[in-house]
């Protein structure tokens, strides 16, 4: 789960992203973000844009555009498949990147997110 904001975004088992607004109580999207599920969920340091990752090894990036100004709508970005590393965790750096580790490999992967 992470926090930014008002919005809160929460990953499952069954691979849906759940974006929530705190102030309201309410679910303002689901997303069916991956077939499996989600391992690791990363928020970009500056902007409304996550990423995740799931037990099929595939990352995923989804944008919210107008979120700062309570939108709700989510867009898929890209995909970029790690065949055979499972990732078991995400995150941005402050540069935009996105670092992603799996349980069985010693290199950290670095992606460019933007």
């Amino acid at each position: 789960m992470l926090v930014r904001g008002d919005l809160i975004a929460a990953a499952d088992v069954l691979g849906r992203l759940r974006l929530i607004r705190y102030s309201a109580r309410k679910t303002v999207a689901v997303v069916n973000a991956h077939p499996r599920a989600i391992t690791a969920l990363a928020l970009h340091p500056r902007e409304f844009l996550f990423a995740t990752a799931s037990e099929d090894a595939v990352i995923k990036l989804w944008a919210m555009p107008e979120a700062a100004a309570g939108g709700s709508r989510v867009e898929h970005r890209g995909s970029l498949e790690l065949t055979d590393h499972p990732i078991t965790g995400l995150a941005f750096a402050n540069d935009g990147s996105l670092a992603a580790a799996s349980f069985d490999v010693v290199h950290l992967r670095v992606l460019r997110a933007s």
